[in-house]
């Protein structure tokens, strides 16, 4: 069960952290602007159609076009308005030709001209790193949602998943059925990602060489999915055969927050190889939790791991052929693409308290995929895991 929290001092301390992370990029910025409704959450806890802002030298300002009435019961904010159009805003922030901050991997071009012709800023930059930073490092409130997040995702993975899986049963339907056991348990529903151009459904199963498909989204699991329009989650037409390996990589969310394991069932005995290829991603996860400590960089992390592997492993590892991604873990919150990423360009280092989902994974030819993941929370004394610790195939 979730503690009780204070909401109002948990924003503060949001805000705060955020000011002090954007004035550390550039300490001459004049304002930052937020329109999308997941940041909008973060900074008011209540996810509404407007925009949010903070200037450098007030207080934050809370526009609403819709529903400011659910806006005022769910936010203890003080100053939130109701507007109708950008326009309104004018009343409360004069114009001002100095740098204006926006998140903008989340702000189209036409938003972002309708919102500046009223206040004709000279220079409109990106926020976007300062606010994944500051988003990185989680509150002991978010990370008490992740936990209970955790708990749940666990479960299912590893114990409601193993009497479903039988011969016969499709894709679709055994991932319908554990997503259903976690929303029965309090999953609510959607997995967000900071790629807009990319729909996903709580996450994939996937039976053997459908794990090796090709996928839009940056993992390294594939799918065919349940259709051209809808290339994921799980199909209805392959079947769960008589030694096929399926590979379980689902997100469970509570409160917003975002956990994300992947486990892999055997019906029958694994294979010989599939099962070295697979104690192999065991061991790189080992590795890779070992290092993750504050002060860890994570370039240093992914250089190390890749440079331990030898050239035949390499090959298809973390997804087959042209589905390979450059990344051993990612970073996890309220979606489940956050900063920091174990990859080769980033160099800040790991700080306490940040999330981050550590999933090797490695194609067996074009046969099926196998691996492990587990999303662990960063402490001064190393990384833990709050999705379990069962990683091994499961032979049923």
């Amino acid at each position: 069960m979730v503690k009780k929290y204070n909401l109002e001092n948990e924003l503060i301390i949001r805000e705060e952290r955020f000011r002090k992370n954007l004035s550390l990029y550039d300490s001459e910025w004049a304002l930052a602007v937020f329109f999308d409704s997941l940041d909008i959450f973060y900074f008011t806890g209540t996810m509404q159609n407007g925009v949010f802002i903070i200037p450098r030298d007030s207080e934050s300002l809370f526009f609403v076009k819709k529903s400011y009435d659910r806006a005022i019961i769910e936010s203890p904010l003080r100053n939130i308005y109701p507007i109708r159009s950008f326009r309104q805003i004018k009343d409360h922030i004069k114009a001002n030709r100095g740098r204006l901050y926006m998140h903008k991997a989340k702000t189209n071009i036409l938003t972002s001209e309708r919102f500046n012709k009223y206040f004709a800023f000279s220079d409109i930059l990106a926020l976007d790193k300062p606010y994944y930073m500051t988003r990185a490092v989680k509150s002991e409130y978010e990370i008490e949602m992740q936990k209970a997040s955790g708990i749940i995702l666990r479960d299912a993975l590893e114990k409601f998943a193993r009497n479903e899986i039988k011969e016969g049963i499709s894709e679709f339907e055994l991932g319908f059925k554990i997503y259903s056991y976690m929303v029965d348990r309090g999953h609510e529903l959607i997995t967000r990602s900071n790629n807009l151009s990319i729909g996903l459904f709580t996450g994939d199963v996937s039976f053997s060489e459908n794990g090796c498909f090709y996928n839009a989204h940056d993992g390294p699991v594939g799918s065919k999915g349940l259709s051209t329009s809808a290339p994921f989650f799980g199909s209805k037409e392959r079947l769960l055969r008589k030694g096929d390996t399926i590979i379980i990589d689902m997100v469970c969310n509570i409160g917003g927050y975002n956990t994300d394991k992947t486990i892999v069932y055997c019906l029958g005995s694994a294979e010989k190889n599939i099962g070295y290829e697979h104690e192999k991603c065991i061991e790189i996860e080992g590795l890779i939790v070992s290092m993750m400590k504050p002060g860890g960089i994570p370039a240093n992390i992914y250089e190390t791991i890749m440079n331990s592997l030898d050239k035949d492993f390499k090959i298809n590892f973390m997804g087959y052929g042209s589905n390979q991604v450059k990344f051993l873990g990612h970073g996890i919150g309220l979606t489940v693409d956050e900063y920091p990423v174990i990859a080769r360009s980033f160099l800040d280092p790991l700080e306490e308290s940040m999330t981050l989902a550590v999933e090797p994974k490695k194609c067996v030819d074009n046969r099926c995929i196998v691996g492990s993941e587990n999303t662990y929370l960063i402490t001064k004394e190393g990384a833990i895991s709050i999705t379990g610790n069962c990683n091994k195939i499961i032979e049923l």
